[in-house]
């Protein structure tokens, strides 16, 4: 050991010192990832500025102070991150059999207000499912002229709101 501590410079207690540390970070990874995994049994979806706040407790009995980034940096290196789901409804289907009418807007110049109004539809994620807000907004303002939200796509919802 004493041979290859001065390859490089160090004397033989560097090494050793080094090693303690690294053993002691990898012992306190352990019991980090035990207690994490013992609260991810029951909310396994659970990210981790909410892990620090509701495993204080258990962090304080194991005697051990972690913070934040550490728990970020000991997760990610144990692959323990929990991603965000990226869903989102598909609302649009451009092969249907009814009439598409043709954009006849598309080179005209708005210059006052109420010359021309836009309507769009937009899906709203409830806890028991989907509302619809149909908007209705005049293009040179951009203000919102008229709304309606309703628990289907009926065309109801849209007349509504254009009344």
């Amino acid at each position: 050991m004493t041979t290859i501590t001065h390859c490089f410079g160090l004397k033989r207690n560097a090494y050793y010192k080094h090693k303690n540390r690294a053993d002691k970070r990898l012992n306190l990874e352990l019991q980090i990832i035990n207690i994490v995994r013992k609260r991810r049994k029951s909310l396994p979806r659970e990210g981790v500025r909410k892990l620090v706040k509701s495993l204080n407790a258990d962090f304080n009995k194991a005697n051990i102070k972690v913070g934040r980034d550490t728990l970020f940096n000991v997760l990610r290196k144990n692959q323990m991150l929990t991603l965000r789901r990226k869903t989102s409804a598909r609302t649009t289907n451009s092969y249907h059999r009814f009439y598409k009418y043709n954009n006849i807007i598309k080179d005209l110049e708005v210059t006052r207000a109420n010359q021309v109004w836009v309507s769009d539809i937009t899906y709203i994620r409830t806890i028991k499912g989907f509302c619809y807000l149909a908007l209705i907004t005049d293009m040179h303002s951009r203000k919102i002229v008229g709304y309606d939200i309703s628990d289907s796509l009926e065309l109801k919802g849209c007349v509504r709101a254009a009344k």
